[in-house]
């Protein structure tokens, strides 16, 4: 009885690891009110002021580096 068990389990086992197609099974966009979120994003945010910089680090200079000027309400 306990063998017929054991090769049921397994069998049932081996069936949900190799050939459950679990890709198919997950979403292939992310939304999040109406905004796709992208790869890596981890979250968003609202500017509440105007007229500050966003840094990006240069790996060549190896130091932080203004990318881009911020408006309010922006992202």
């Amino acid at each position: 009885m306990k063998k017929i068990i054991l090769s049921v389990f397994l069998s049932v086992l081996a069936f949900t690891t190799f050939f459950v197609n679990t890709e198919a099974a997950l979403p292939t966009k992310v939304m999040w009110d109406n905004m796709e979120l992208k790869e890596g994003q981890i979250g968003r945010v609202t500017m509440l002021k105007s007229g500050f910089s966003l840094f990006k680090y240069d790996e060549e200079l190896g130091e932080f580096r203004p990318a881009k000027i911020v408006k309010k309400g922006a992202y």
